[in-house]
């Protein structure tokens, strides 16, 4: 995430913290980012964790993450994401997040992000494993319609939709080799 991206989730964390565990991943964790996020947390009355300060996770805690390179593996801690990056600047990659099948909610910014705007356009049993907000109260509001359909059999229904996606590098490494062997029989 980022500050633009917090401003948004805050409100749907103090809305759903009863019910709802979440970890924060910013996009930079740098020492200033990660201070003024945890006084907006504070502010707020959310306790939260550091995840290179814990052993173990406090589910009602906010998890912040202030390492690069797990997001990846916490994608599949999860069953919803917000991808930052949407609400200033250009969403960043939706797959990771659809291939664990976690409904996925994105900012106004994503019109050149192929995999969001492909999913934002299915359905998993009448919902889009994509769903674009303009700001908090919208993203409440989609949180709250869709969020407690969203189960096991949605999530294995989307990781199969995304695997159904998949090869297109060896279709091009195919389409290569066969041009490759055309172009050097015709010039033999």
């Amino acid at each position: 995430t980022w500050p633009e991206d917090e401003k948004l989730l805050l409100p749907l964390v103090v809305e759903n913290k009863e019910n709802v565990s979440f970890i924060l991943a910013p996009h930079e964790p740098g020492k200033s980012h990660l201070k003024k996020l945890e006084a907006q947390l504070n502010h707020l009355n959310l306790t939260h964790q550091r995840y290179s300060q814990i052993t173990s996770w406090n589910p009602d805690s906010v998890l912040i993450i202030d390492q690069v390179g797990i997001l990846a593996d916490l994608y599949s801690w999860g069953q919803y994401s917000f991808i930052g990056g949407s609400m200033d600047r250009q969403v960043h990659s939706v797959l990771e997040s659809l291939a664990q099948g976690l409904l996925t909610f994105i900012g106004p910014n994503h019109l050149k992000n192929r995999e969001a705007l492909f999913f934002k356009n299915q359905k998993i049993s009448k919902i889009s494993p994509v769903q674009t907000v303009k700001n908090s109260q919208e993203l409440i509001e989609k949180f709250a319609a869709t969020h407690v359909q969203w189960n096991e059999s949605h999530k294995f229904e989307l990781c199969n939709a995304v695997k159904n996606k998949t090869g297109a590098s060896l279709i091009v490494e195919k389409w290569i080799k066969n041009h490759l062997e055309s172009t050097v029989k015709r010039d033999s």
